[in-house]
């Protein structure tokens, strides 16, 4: 939990500016669709969508090597992170969708192992950024590497969870308030909902990044550690 703080800390006020205009990004399609409009989405709204899709992961993906590099003690510059992420963008989009395509599978089955799977193969396209793996290999790493420290793993991303969902919630309320003051679906609600969606967005991405690498390195070490004990032991055996 501390060395996620620190982490956290330490690469805030580097991550911010990106996660920032990543956050924007990701919010533009929905300021294009009102809460009243009955029709299908136009072509433009599509087009966007898939626009903001592609930016996002490019800033997910800046954002991780960035907040990796730091915790190596380097640094990278949002420039350097971003120019650079283009050559991880097919491989994470596979993995994101091979992740996705296991969970929910789990769930439909019995949802436990959609929960079990969730979480163990959570860390999987941060693998294949920090470590160039394939998103098979990043898969079946990510399980391995979680497995054996499950419910530990557990605990400390129920902690960043419960952050996510105290600012969201913050969020809801302020809209609530909003609402008072202004129409349901008025410009002043929708400017409101931008905003403050946006910023919580991008306060909360570098806190999370930051928690999840410093958990992935956390469980490399576990994992780095046994495997030398058990060469020492097998070669003190020979």
């Amino acid at each position: 939990m501390d060395d996620g703080f620190q982490l956290a800390r330490a690469c805030f006020p580097v991550v911010f500016p990106v996660a920032l205009v990543g956050a924007i990004i990701g919010q533009i399609p929905n300021t294009m669709i009102s809460d009243t409009q009955t029709e299908l989405p136009g072509a433009g709204f599509w087009l966007a969508l898939l626009l903001s899709f592609v930016v996002s992961i490019f800033v997910f993906i800046a954002m991780v090597r960035m907040v990796s590099t730091i915790s190596e003690g380097r640094e990278m510059t949002a420039g350097e992170a971003l120019g650079g992420a283009a050559g991880y963008l097919l491989a994470t989009i596979v993995c994101g969708i091979m992740y996705g395509l296991i969970f929910m599978l789990g769930l439909v089955l019995l949802i436990v192992p959609g929960v079990l799977f969730g979480l163990s193969l959570a860390f999987a396209p941060y693998l294949v950024i920090t470590d160039d793996a394939g998103p098979m290999e990043a898969l079946g790493r990510s399980h391995r590497l979680v497995w054996g420290n499950w419910w530990r793993t557990a605990a400390v991303a129920s902690v960043v969870l419960f952050i996510a969902i105290v600012l969201y919630v913050l969020v809801i309320v302020v809209m609530g308030a909003s609402l008072i003051f202004a129409d349901e679906g008025s410009a002043v609600v929708r400017i409101v909902e931008f905003v403050l969606t946006a910023a919580v967005t991008a306060v909360l991405s570098p806190v999370m990044y930051s928690f999840f690498i410093s958990i992935l390195n956390d469980l490399k070490l576990r994992s780095e550690g046994e495997d030398l004990a058990a060469r020492i032991g097998a070669i003190g055996n020979e």
